[in-house]
């Protein structure tokens, strides 16, 4: 199957998803988070955090690097394994350096194995 659009010769996964459904997951995510009374900066960081450069603000640029580090530990969606490349703007919209997001990485690949280690009963 071909892609209908594609970006950098990968599929645009949102577009292909709201191609195929008439929406896409996180725009869906959204207006149930909208349904919920959740603040407006949550629903539109939910929206847009595929392309949080194009969002308004720094919850979807959090949202991108939280996927990123939860791909990194292994606890990411395979498809979407292209989808969260941080760079400098990223970093920048969310407020974050390198050094800060390797330090959360780390906090959470340790409390993911006390999580471990309690669900054993050890």
């Amino acid at each position: 199957m071909r892609c209908a659009v594609s970006s950098d010769s990968m599929c645009s996964r949102p577009l292909l998803k709201k191609t195929w459904a008439a929406t896409t997951s996180n725009e869906a995510g959204s207006m149930i988070l909208e349904e919920w009374k959740m603040p407006e900066s949550v629903c539109v960081g939910v929206r847009d955090h595929y392309r949080p450069t194009e969002a308004s603000g720094a919850p979807a640029a959090m949202l991108h690097i939280a996927c990123m580090i939860a791909q990194q530990l292994g606890k990411g969606i395979h498809a979407e394994l292209r989808q969260w490349a941080v760079t400098p703007e990223i970093l920048t919209l969310a407020r974050l350096d390198e050094a800060t997001v390797e330090t959360v990485k780390a906090d959470t690949l340790e409390a993911l194995g006390q999580l471990k280690n309690r669900l054993r009963g050890k």
